[in-house]
């Protein structure tokens, strides 16, 4: 952002993440400032004052330069060359760490996370947080980090109850660090926590289910229908819903309601990535949440109807295969 009053310009270097770019880098999205300002007299019409900010900028400009084309990179899924022009990015010399550099980090923790390398990950955002401790969005990306290492698949005796605690308390500190415009952090600080809470209490270490019921209810809340920014969160946090509200089996007291409560919200989930035509995997998967649900209602037309949707959206013949054999499981009597 540039201003000037004719007397003296000053230019702040930003950039803004637009989650049309990278809709599955939550901590990435939004506004980050790239260090202090740096000023100049005279009107910023002015070539030789262009000049001067320019070169105040110095590394800073040349940084940049290498992130947007790594975001590129990163929004077309090629991860090698994201990482390999963020790397080139840190070894850039003239760069002080106190001009942003945390930035850069933040962005090779998301991509380092991508990849898998959850180690690298979380120390690449410990960088960041150490340069800025009061960066949310570092905050947000080690307590994801933190919770994946942590949850395993949230099965009774599989997980690490005490990392899953430790990003819940990531997730919390998030909650009170820098919150620039467009970040978001309390809805999605609100999703991980409740994540977090979800997969405690589906390990049966404790029961947590109400807490969580009410961090989803907030990223819904937030979202409003307006905030096109967690539209995509909503639909996570409406699908978590559906997996709290479903009963344990169709002998509880209210069960038929309970089923169809939870159809609802994984209902509400598939309109929702709908309205972005993205993410079709997880539709596929929500419509076999909808084939289980009804098939226990019993409204077999709606199971049917949601498993055909299911294979329509399957994004590869082994995961359409896993959904069929899924299905005649539950429904022994039909032939394949």
């Amino acid at each position: 952002m540039l201003q000037s009053d004719g007397g003296a310009s000053v230019l702040t270097p930003e950039f803004y993440v637009t989650d049309r770019l990278l809709f599955d880098a939550s901590e990435v999205v939004g506004h980050h400032m790239l260090g202090s300002p740096v000023s100049a007299p005279g009107g910023a019409d002015r070539t030789g004052v262009q000049n001067s900010l320019l070169g105040q900028l110095g590394a800073r400009s040349r940084v940049l330069a290498e992130s947007i084309v790594a975001l590129g990179y990163s929004s077309a899924d090629d991860l090698p060359a994201a990482l390999a022009h963020l790397t080139a990015a840190e070894q850039l010399p003239g760069w002080a760490p106190e001009q942003g550099k945390e930035v850069l980090y933040l962005l090779l923790g998301n991509v380092a996370g991508k990849v898998g390398r959850l180690t690298d990950a979380e120390r690449h955002y410990d960088r960041a947080l150490a340069l800025s401790p009061e960066y949310a969005r570092a905050g947000l990306g080690k307590a994801e980090v933190v919770f994946h290492r942590a949850r395993s698949d949230c099965e009774p005796g599989g997980v690490d109850a005490a990392g899953l605690q430790r990003s819940f308390d990531i997730y919390a500190k998030a909650r009170t660090g820098r919150q620039p415009a467009g970040a978001d952090v309390a809805s999605k600080a609100a999703m991980g926590e409740g994540r977090v809470l979800s997969c405690l209490s589906q390990s049966l270490n404790g029961d947590r289910w109400v807490e969580a019921e009410d961090r989803f209810l907030q990223v819904v809340r937030a979202y409003g229908g307006r905030n096109l920014r967690l539209r995509e969160f909503a639909a996570e946090a409406h699908a978590e819903l559906g997996m709290i509200y479903r009963p344990w089996g169709t002998a509880e007291p209210g069960a038929r309601d309970k089923y169809l409560r939870a159809a609802d919200e994984y209902t509400k989930a598939i309109a929702l990535y709908q309205e972005t035509g993205r993410r079709r995997d997880r539709q596929a998967f929500f419509h076999t949440q909808l084939d289980y649900l009804y098939t226990r209602v019993p409204d077999l037309v709606r199971a049917d109807a949601a498993h055909a949707d299911a294979l329509r959206l399957a994004p590869d013949p082994q995961t359409a295969q896993g959904y069929r054999d899924d299905h005649l499981r539950d429904r022994p009597e039909k032939t394949p």
